[in-house]
């Protein structure tokens, strides 16, 4: 029968180990707070949620080209007459960023 004195050593030094080993490393700079995920995993959140916003927001203030009476021969009178997309992209970045703002703030102080 192994001595119960070592054993108890032996499992209380391998637990120390295993969180020196898995502890997760956090190096925040003087002044500076780190984001709560890597850069290319926050770009790719970014542009996912600005697609999804970008979706969302295409249809405000579209008129139809068959409302305003001025059909482009050729093409489908419901088409939009004047879709004003710099506006639309402006707006789609705007609302993405105050998300993106909510969400690393949630990833951060939630845990």
């Amino acid at each position: 029968m192994p001595d119960s004195g070592r054993a108890r050593d032996f499992v209380q030094a391998m637990g120390r180990r295993k969180q020196q080993i898995h502890a997760p490393v956090r190096r925040e700079e003087k002044g500076r707070t780190k984001m709560p995920f890597s850069y290319p995993l926050a770009a790719a959140l970014f542009l996912t949620i600005w697609f999804t916003v970008l979706f969302a927001v295409l249809p405000f203030g579209v008129r139809a080209q068959h409302d305003t009476g001025e059909i482009v021969p050729g093409s489908d009178p419901g088409a939009p007459a004047a879709p004003k997309l710099a506006v639309k992209f402006a707006w789609t970045t705007l609302i993405s960023a105050c998300v993106f703002a909510a969400v690393a703030a949630l990833a951060k102080y939630a845990g």
